[in-house]
């Protein structure tokens, strides 16, 4: 079977826009939020002044330093700058999370339905990914039990993602606390991928891998979602301070460090706390808007907990959900990413909320007269 993946379907899509034809958006994790002005000023004044030198790995001091007080104000963690390196985006800091972690052989647990980023790029280490499955019967919750089961005298990481990318789906602390300890009774890093912290819809905040520092981790963090900074590639990592030596190496050899300039943009991202509320808040609207308008259609969805998408199982018999994204893309000139590309969910599709709440209610009205066309 030819499983589709989201860049497949954003290729089709683009093919489709270069002639001409509007395609309402719904595959791509971008938020089309603009940066904020300020953020952009200072890029610009930092470039003007000749801040585009190379600096410590690690990135600068500055930059370090207003990351380990953010943290320390979101969630009351105690981190030191030390312990925190400027990447080149998120999904650089899962690289580096991996590749200080596990040697060729070694396994990782993901918990499916997950970004194919990290089953890439465990592969791509050497290492061997080891799904966990959940299910939208259980609210895509982790079952402890079958976690344990996993676990093999090869395993040296479990991999979270929590609000999860596609499923929406957040933690509650005691399944988090329970997850944190296994992975401290197994001896096993928690690489905890929180890149969607700031949409986090429940209003019972975020859980952390920061509020566990007796568990071995890497927090994965990112600019891209809560500031719009998504071309900006600029994200972070927080371990403890060996692994973070370690991680600096592995980053000073591929990319020697980030733009110094991006490096001051970010610190003034860190003070543009209104702008990452106000983007929640339209996330939060885009959720609801889009779960209300999906639950007359022939689909079974969990309502999202946070992140920035609804992943929804096709309750038609028959539909794969590749064949299903080039069809609505070909007939309706809508954009989903194929369910299968997540793990086994081949009868599901992800929305990402990264349009503007009208397109996306226009974009799910089609998706349901092309679900009626079909049934």
């Amino acid at each position: 079977r030819k499983v589709l993946t989201h860049r497949d379907i954003a290729r089709m899509a683009e093919a489709l826009e270069r002639q001409g034809v509007r395609v309402i958006r719904m595959d791509v994790g971008e938020p089309d939020f603009r940066a904020p002005s300020v953020v952009v000023e200072r890029a610009y004044q930092e470039m003007k002044a000749g801040k585009s030198r190379y600096t410590e790995p690690k990135g600068r001091q500055e930059l370090r330093e207003a990351i380990a007080d953010y943290v320390k104000m979101k969630f009351g963690a105690d981190v030191k700058a030390d312990q925190v390196i400027a990447t080149m985006g998120g999904a650089f800091g899962v690289y580096l999370a991996l590749a200080s972690t596990i040697s060729p052989g070694d396994e990782v647990i993901v918990i499916d339905p997950s970004w194919p980023i990290y089953k890439s790029c465990i592969r791509y280490v050497g290492g061997r990914p080891i799904v966990l499955e959940t299910r939208l019967e259980d609210n895509w919750e982790p079952n402890l039990d079958e976690l344990n089961e996993k676990m093999s005298a090869a395993t040296k990481a479990i991999i979270l993602n929590y609000p999860s990318n596609p499923t929406g789906k957040a933690l509650s602390k005691k399944t988090f606390k329970g997850i944190v300890e296994i992975a401290q009774d197994k001896k096993l890093t928690l690489i905890s991928d929180e890149v969607y912290a700031d949409y986090n819809f429940t209003g019972s905040g975020h859980n952390t891998v920061l509020n566990y520092p007796e568990v071995s981790y890497v927090l994965i963090s990112s600019f891209s979602k809560s500031w719009g900074m998504t071309g900006f590639r600029v994200g972070f990592v927080i371990s403890d301070l060996d692994r973070a030596n370690k991680m600096a190496a592995i980053q000073s050899m591929l990319i020697t460090c980030i733009p110094e300039f991006v490096q001051y943009a970010a610190i003034e991202a860190l003070k543009c706390l209104d702008e990452a509320k106000r983007n929640l808040e339209v996330m939060k609207e885009r959720a609801e808007a889009v779960c209300k308008a999906l639950e007359p259609l022939p689909v079974s969805f969990y309502k999202p907990d946070g992140a920035m998408y609804v992943f929804p199982r096709i309750d038609v018999e028959g539909i794969d959900g590749s064949e299903f994204a080039v069809k609505l893309l070909e007939k309706k000139n809508v954009s989903v990413a194929p369910g299968g590309a997540f793990g086994n969910y081949f009868d599901y599709f992800r929305i990402s909320l990264g349009q503007p709440k009208e397109a996306l209610v226009e974009g799910v009205k089609r998706i349901g007269e092309f679900l009626s066309s079909m049934s």
